[in-house]
């Protein structure tokens, strides 16, 4: 979580969640690559993280990381 806090501030992206309908508007966020899989059928097959990844804790996680960068931690 703290990686990827680390890039979404590098680059900019905000540490939203990305559903298909996002992904296909190209909108900036975080997502799987099933989300993608989703959005892109006819592109992969990819279903990872798998159903048991806590992807809302990761979140959370991420938001902890990022807001303790911002505020100089």
């Amino acid at each position: 979580a703290r990686l990827v806090a680390e890039l979404c501030l590098h680059f900019q992206i905000p540490a939203e969640p990305l559903d298909e309908l996002d992904i296909r508007n190209q909108l900036s966020g975080i997502t799987t690559h099933h989300k993608v899989t989703l959005a892109y059928p006819d592109k992969g097959s990819h279903t990872d993280p798998g159903p048991g990844f806590p992807f809302d804790d990761f979140l959370d996680l991420v938001r902890v990381h990022t807001d303790a960068t911002w505020n100089g931690a």
